[in-house]
């Protein structure tokens, strides 16, 4: 209308809006030469109010475990318990528990159903030649029941293991490896594995025990989280100059993988010791004891390959989404 050389007083009459508003919007055509809606900048958070959500964050890094209800209480927060949730999540924080089913964006959802329609018609003679292997972190009072605060961008977040280091809690970080004929070799590690650890792990330990047990003839898939230390190219090259061939896994697929069920069960056994001053190496001792009584156990790791390809329905079935 202001175009077609109306007045304002004309505009106001036939929008039925104040002359205000018209010259607002007026000045920003002039100004920006569209009509398009501008994205408002945020109203100043008060300052109580910032000192609150700093408060909630720096509760969960002391103690991972906390309900909303405990937060609330331990803080003295005058904030509901729905608001002390969303704080947390707008900084990245999720509460999860083992049975927990993770939220996937589009694109994750498609990927995941595009990895399970390729790979529904292998046979069990493919899916044996597979290795997989995941990194997970595991603490002294783990318990499968209890949701905890983590990140949900990463499965094995290097944040999440610090934050559970200052929360005073006991826990190691291990990469475990799993092959058709049983339980592999199970890598300790203080820290989220870095690219150079892993090629150093890949070379002095893995290759030997995939050259000299099930694989002789290097015929395996090697299979990887697609998280930054497994992508990177000191692992990939590595990866290749071993004449090794990988396979392309999802994100957020841990449900895919076998070792999952395996990480459950340990931790199942793991969360009823009771340790005296819990330290990192008795922690490892635990450990390693269960994972060696279930290397026993061949038929275990039989029943999870076998029970891929009903996994990889059931994420066809769910267009992609977690089970």
């Amino acid at each position: 209308l202001h175009s077609e050389g109306r007045t304002r007083a004309q505009i106001c009459r036939t929008v039925r809006c104040s002359d205000r508003t018209v010259k607002r919007i007026i000045d920003l055509y002039r100004l920006y030469k569209d009509v398009e809606d501008r994205p408002r900048a945020p109203r100043p958070r008060k300052p109580k109010a910032l000192q609150e959500e700093l408060l909630i964050v720096a509760a969960i890094v002391d103690e991972p475990f906390l309900s909303l209800a405990e937060i609330k209480r331990e803080l003295n927060l005058s904030v509901s318990k729905s608001m002390v949730g969303r704080r947390l999540e707008q900084h990245g924080l999720m509460c999860l528990n083992n049975s927990s089913k993770r939220a996937l964006t589009g694109w994750i959802k498609n990927a995941r159903s595009s990895f399970a329609r390729a790979h529904l018609g292998w046979t069990p003679a493919q899916w044996r030649r597979v290795v997989f292997t995941n990194e997970s972190t595991i603490c002294c009072k783990w318990d499968p029941n209890k949701s905890s605060w983590r990140g949900v961008h990463i499965w094995n977040d290097p944040v999440c293991i610090r934050q559970l280091k200052a929360s005073g809690y006991t826990c190691i970080n291990m990469l475990a490896v799993v092959t058709y004929d049983g339980l592999g070799p199970l890598i300790r590690s203080d820290e989220s594995i870095t690219p150079e650890q892993y090629v150093d792990i890949l070379n002095r330990t893995l290759m030997p025990y995939f050259l000299d047990g099930p694989f002789p003839d290097r015929g395996f898939l090697l299979q990887h989280d697609p998280t930054p230390t497994y992508t990177s190219d000191e692992v990939l090259g590595c990866i290749e100059a071993n004449g090794v061939h990988a396979l392309s896994w999802p994100p957020k697929s841990e449900d895919l993988n076998p070792i999952q069920s395996i990480w459950s069960c340990m931790k199942l056994r793991i969360c009823k010791h009771r340790l005296d001053e819990p330290c990192p190496g008795k922690l490892w001792d635990v450990v390693k004891h269960h994972w060696d009584l279930l290397t026993k156990h061949t038929k275990i790791v039989t029943k999870l390959y076998s029970a891929i390809p009903n996994r990889l329905r059931d994420v066809i079935r769910l267009k992609g989404g977690a089970f």
